[in-house]
Parts: C-alpha cells; structure tokens; sequence
C-alpha cells in the first residue's frame, strides 16, 4: 500500500474485520501505518445485523491500541477526501 499512491484498502464485511483482527498485535500497527489509504465500511442489509468491526475499532481507540486521528480517517475522512464530499 506505500508504494501506490491510488492503491486503498477497504474494510467492509466481515472479511475486513477478519483480516485486521486475526492477528492482535499487527492489526492495530497495520491500522496505524496505512491510516491514510483505509476507508471503513459495511455490507449492512438489516438494522438488527452484527458489525463486528464498529466495536472492534471502538475498543482499539478506548485502549489506545491506535490513535483518534487514525479513526477519524479510517471512519471518515478518508473516504470525504476521495470523494472530493
């Protein structure tokens, strides 16, 4: 991801929460260093579905395993920045 400016990672569906919380320790560091080309998402059909990814980024900022600003950008930013919202 550092080495093309227009390469993204998404994290939607369960797959992105699997693929970033599978390993505890490299998850929250992958999230710090790529903080700027991660856009958040979600594959929601019903109120009522599960998103563990929402809670699971919530925990990371509450413990300090990744910083505000990183979820700010994962959460939001980035994506208003793309496209150009």
């Amino acid at each position: 991801m550092s080495k093309y400016d227009n390469l993204y990672g998404d994290l939607s569906a369960e797959s992105g929460y699997n693929a970033i919380s599978r390993d505890p320790d490299y998850g929250p560091k992958f999230l710090e260093e790529f903080q700027d080309k991660l856009l958040f998402g979600t594959d929601i059909c019903n109120v009522n579905q599960d998103v563990p990814i929402v809670g699971y980024l919530n925990g990371l900022v509450e413990r300090g395993e990744i910083s505000r600003g990183a979820f700010a950008k994962i959460s939001r930013n980035n994506v208003t920045k793309l496209l150009n919202l």
